[in-house]
């Protein structure tokens, strides 16, 4: 099954709400290349602030009504990216590269 993937950066973590104005977008992704990540659920005391082509949106949940979650890039060396688009490869790489404190909103659509 593929899913539609975007990631954004938090770079301000102590805000309430959280800008993802730094945003990349996976090609079509494996959810199984997804799901051995040890994510978390968004912090309840936080919103993120989502761009959109009607402007910016306060979202708490993807495209399909779920809670979005958060991840640490350390997470991201549990992929095995052998059979991935060079894209994702590349995505991937980087991500690996951000510190360890840094948090990864996941939004599914």
């Amino acid at each position: 099954m593929g899913l539609d993937l975007t990631i954004g950066i938090v770079e301000y973590p102590q805000m309430n709400r959280w800008l993802l104005y730094n945003r990349i977008m996976f090609d079509r992704m494996s959810f199984d290349c997804i799901k051995v990540l040890n994510t978390h659920p968004l912090p309840i005391d936080k919103l993120v602030d989502w761009y959109t082509d009607e402007g910016i949106k306060r979202i708490r949940t993807n495209a399909y009504g779920e809670e979005l979650t958060v991840i640490n890039p350390i997470e991201f060396w549990r992929i095995n990216t052998d059979k991935m688009s060079k894209w994702n490869q590349l995505l991937i790489a980087f991500l690996r590269q951000l510190d360890i404190e840094t948090l990864i909103v996941l939004y599914w659509h």
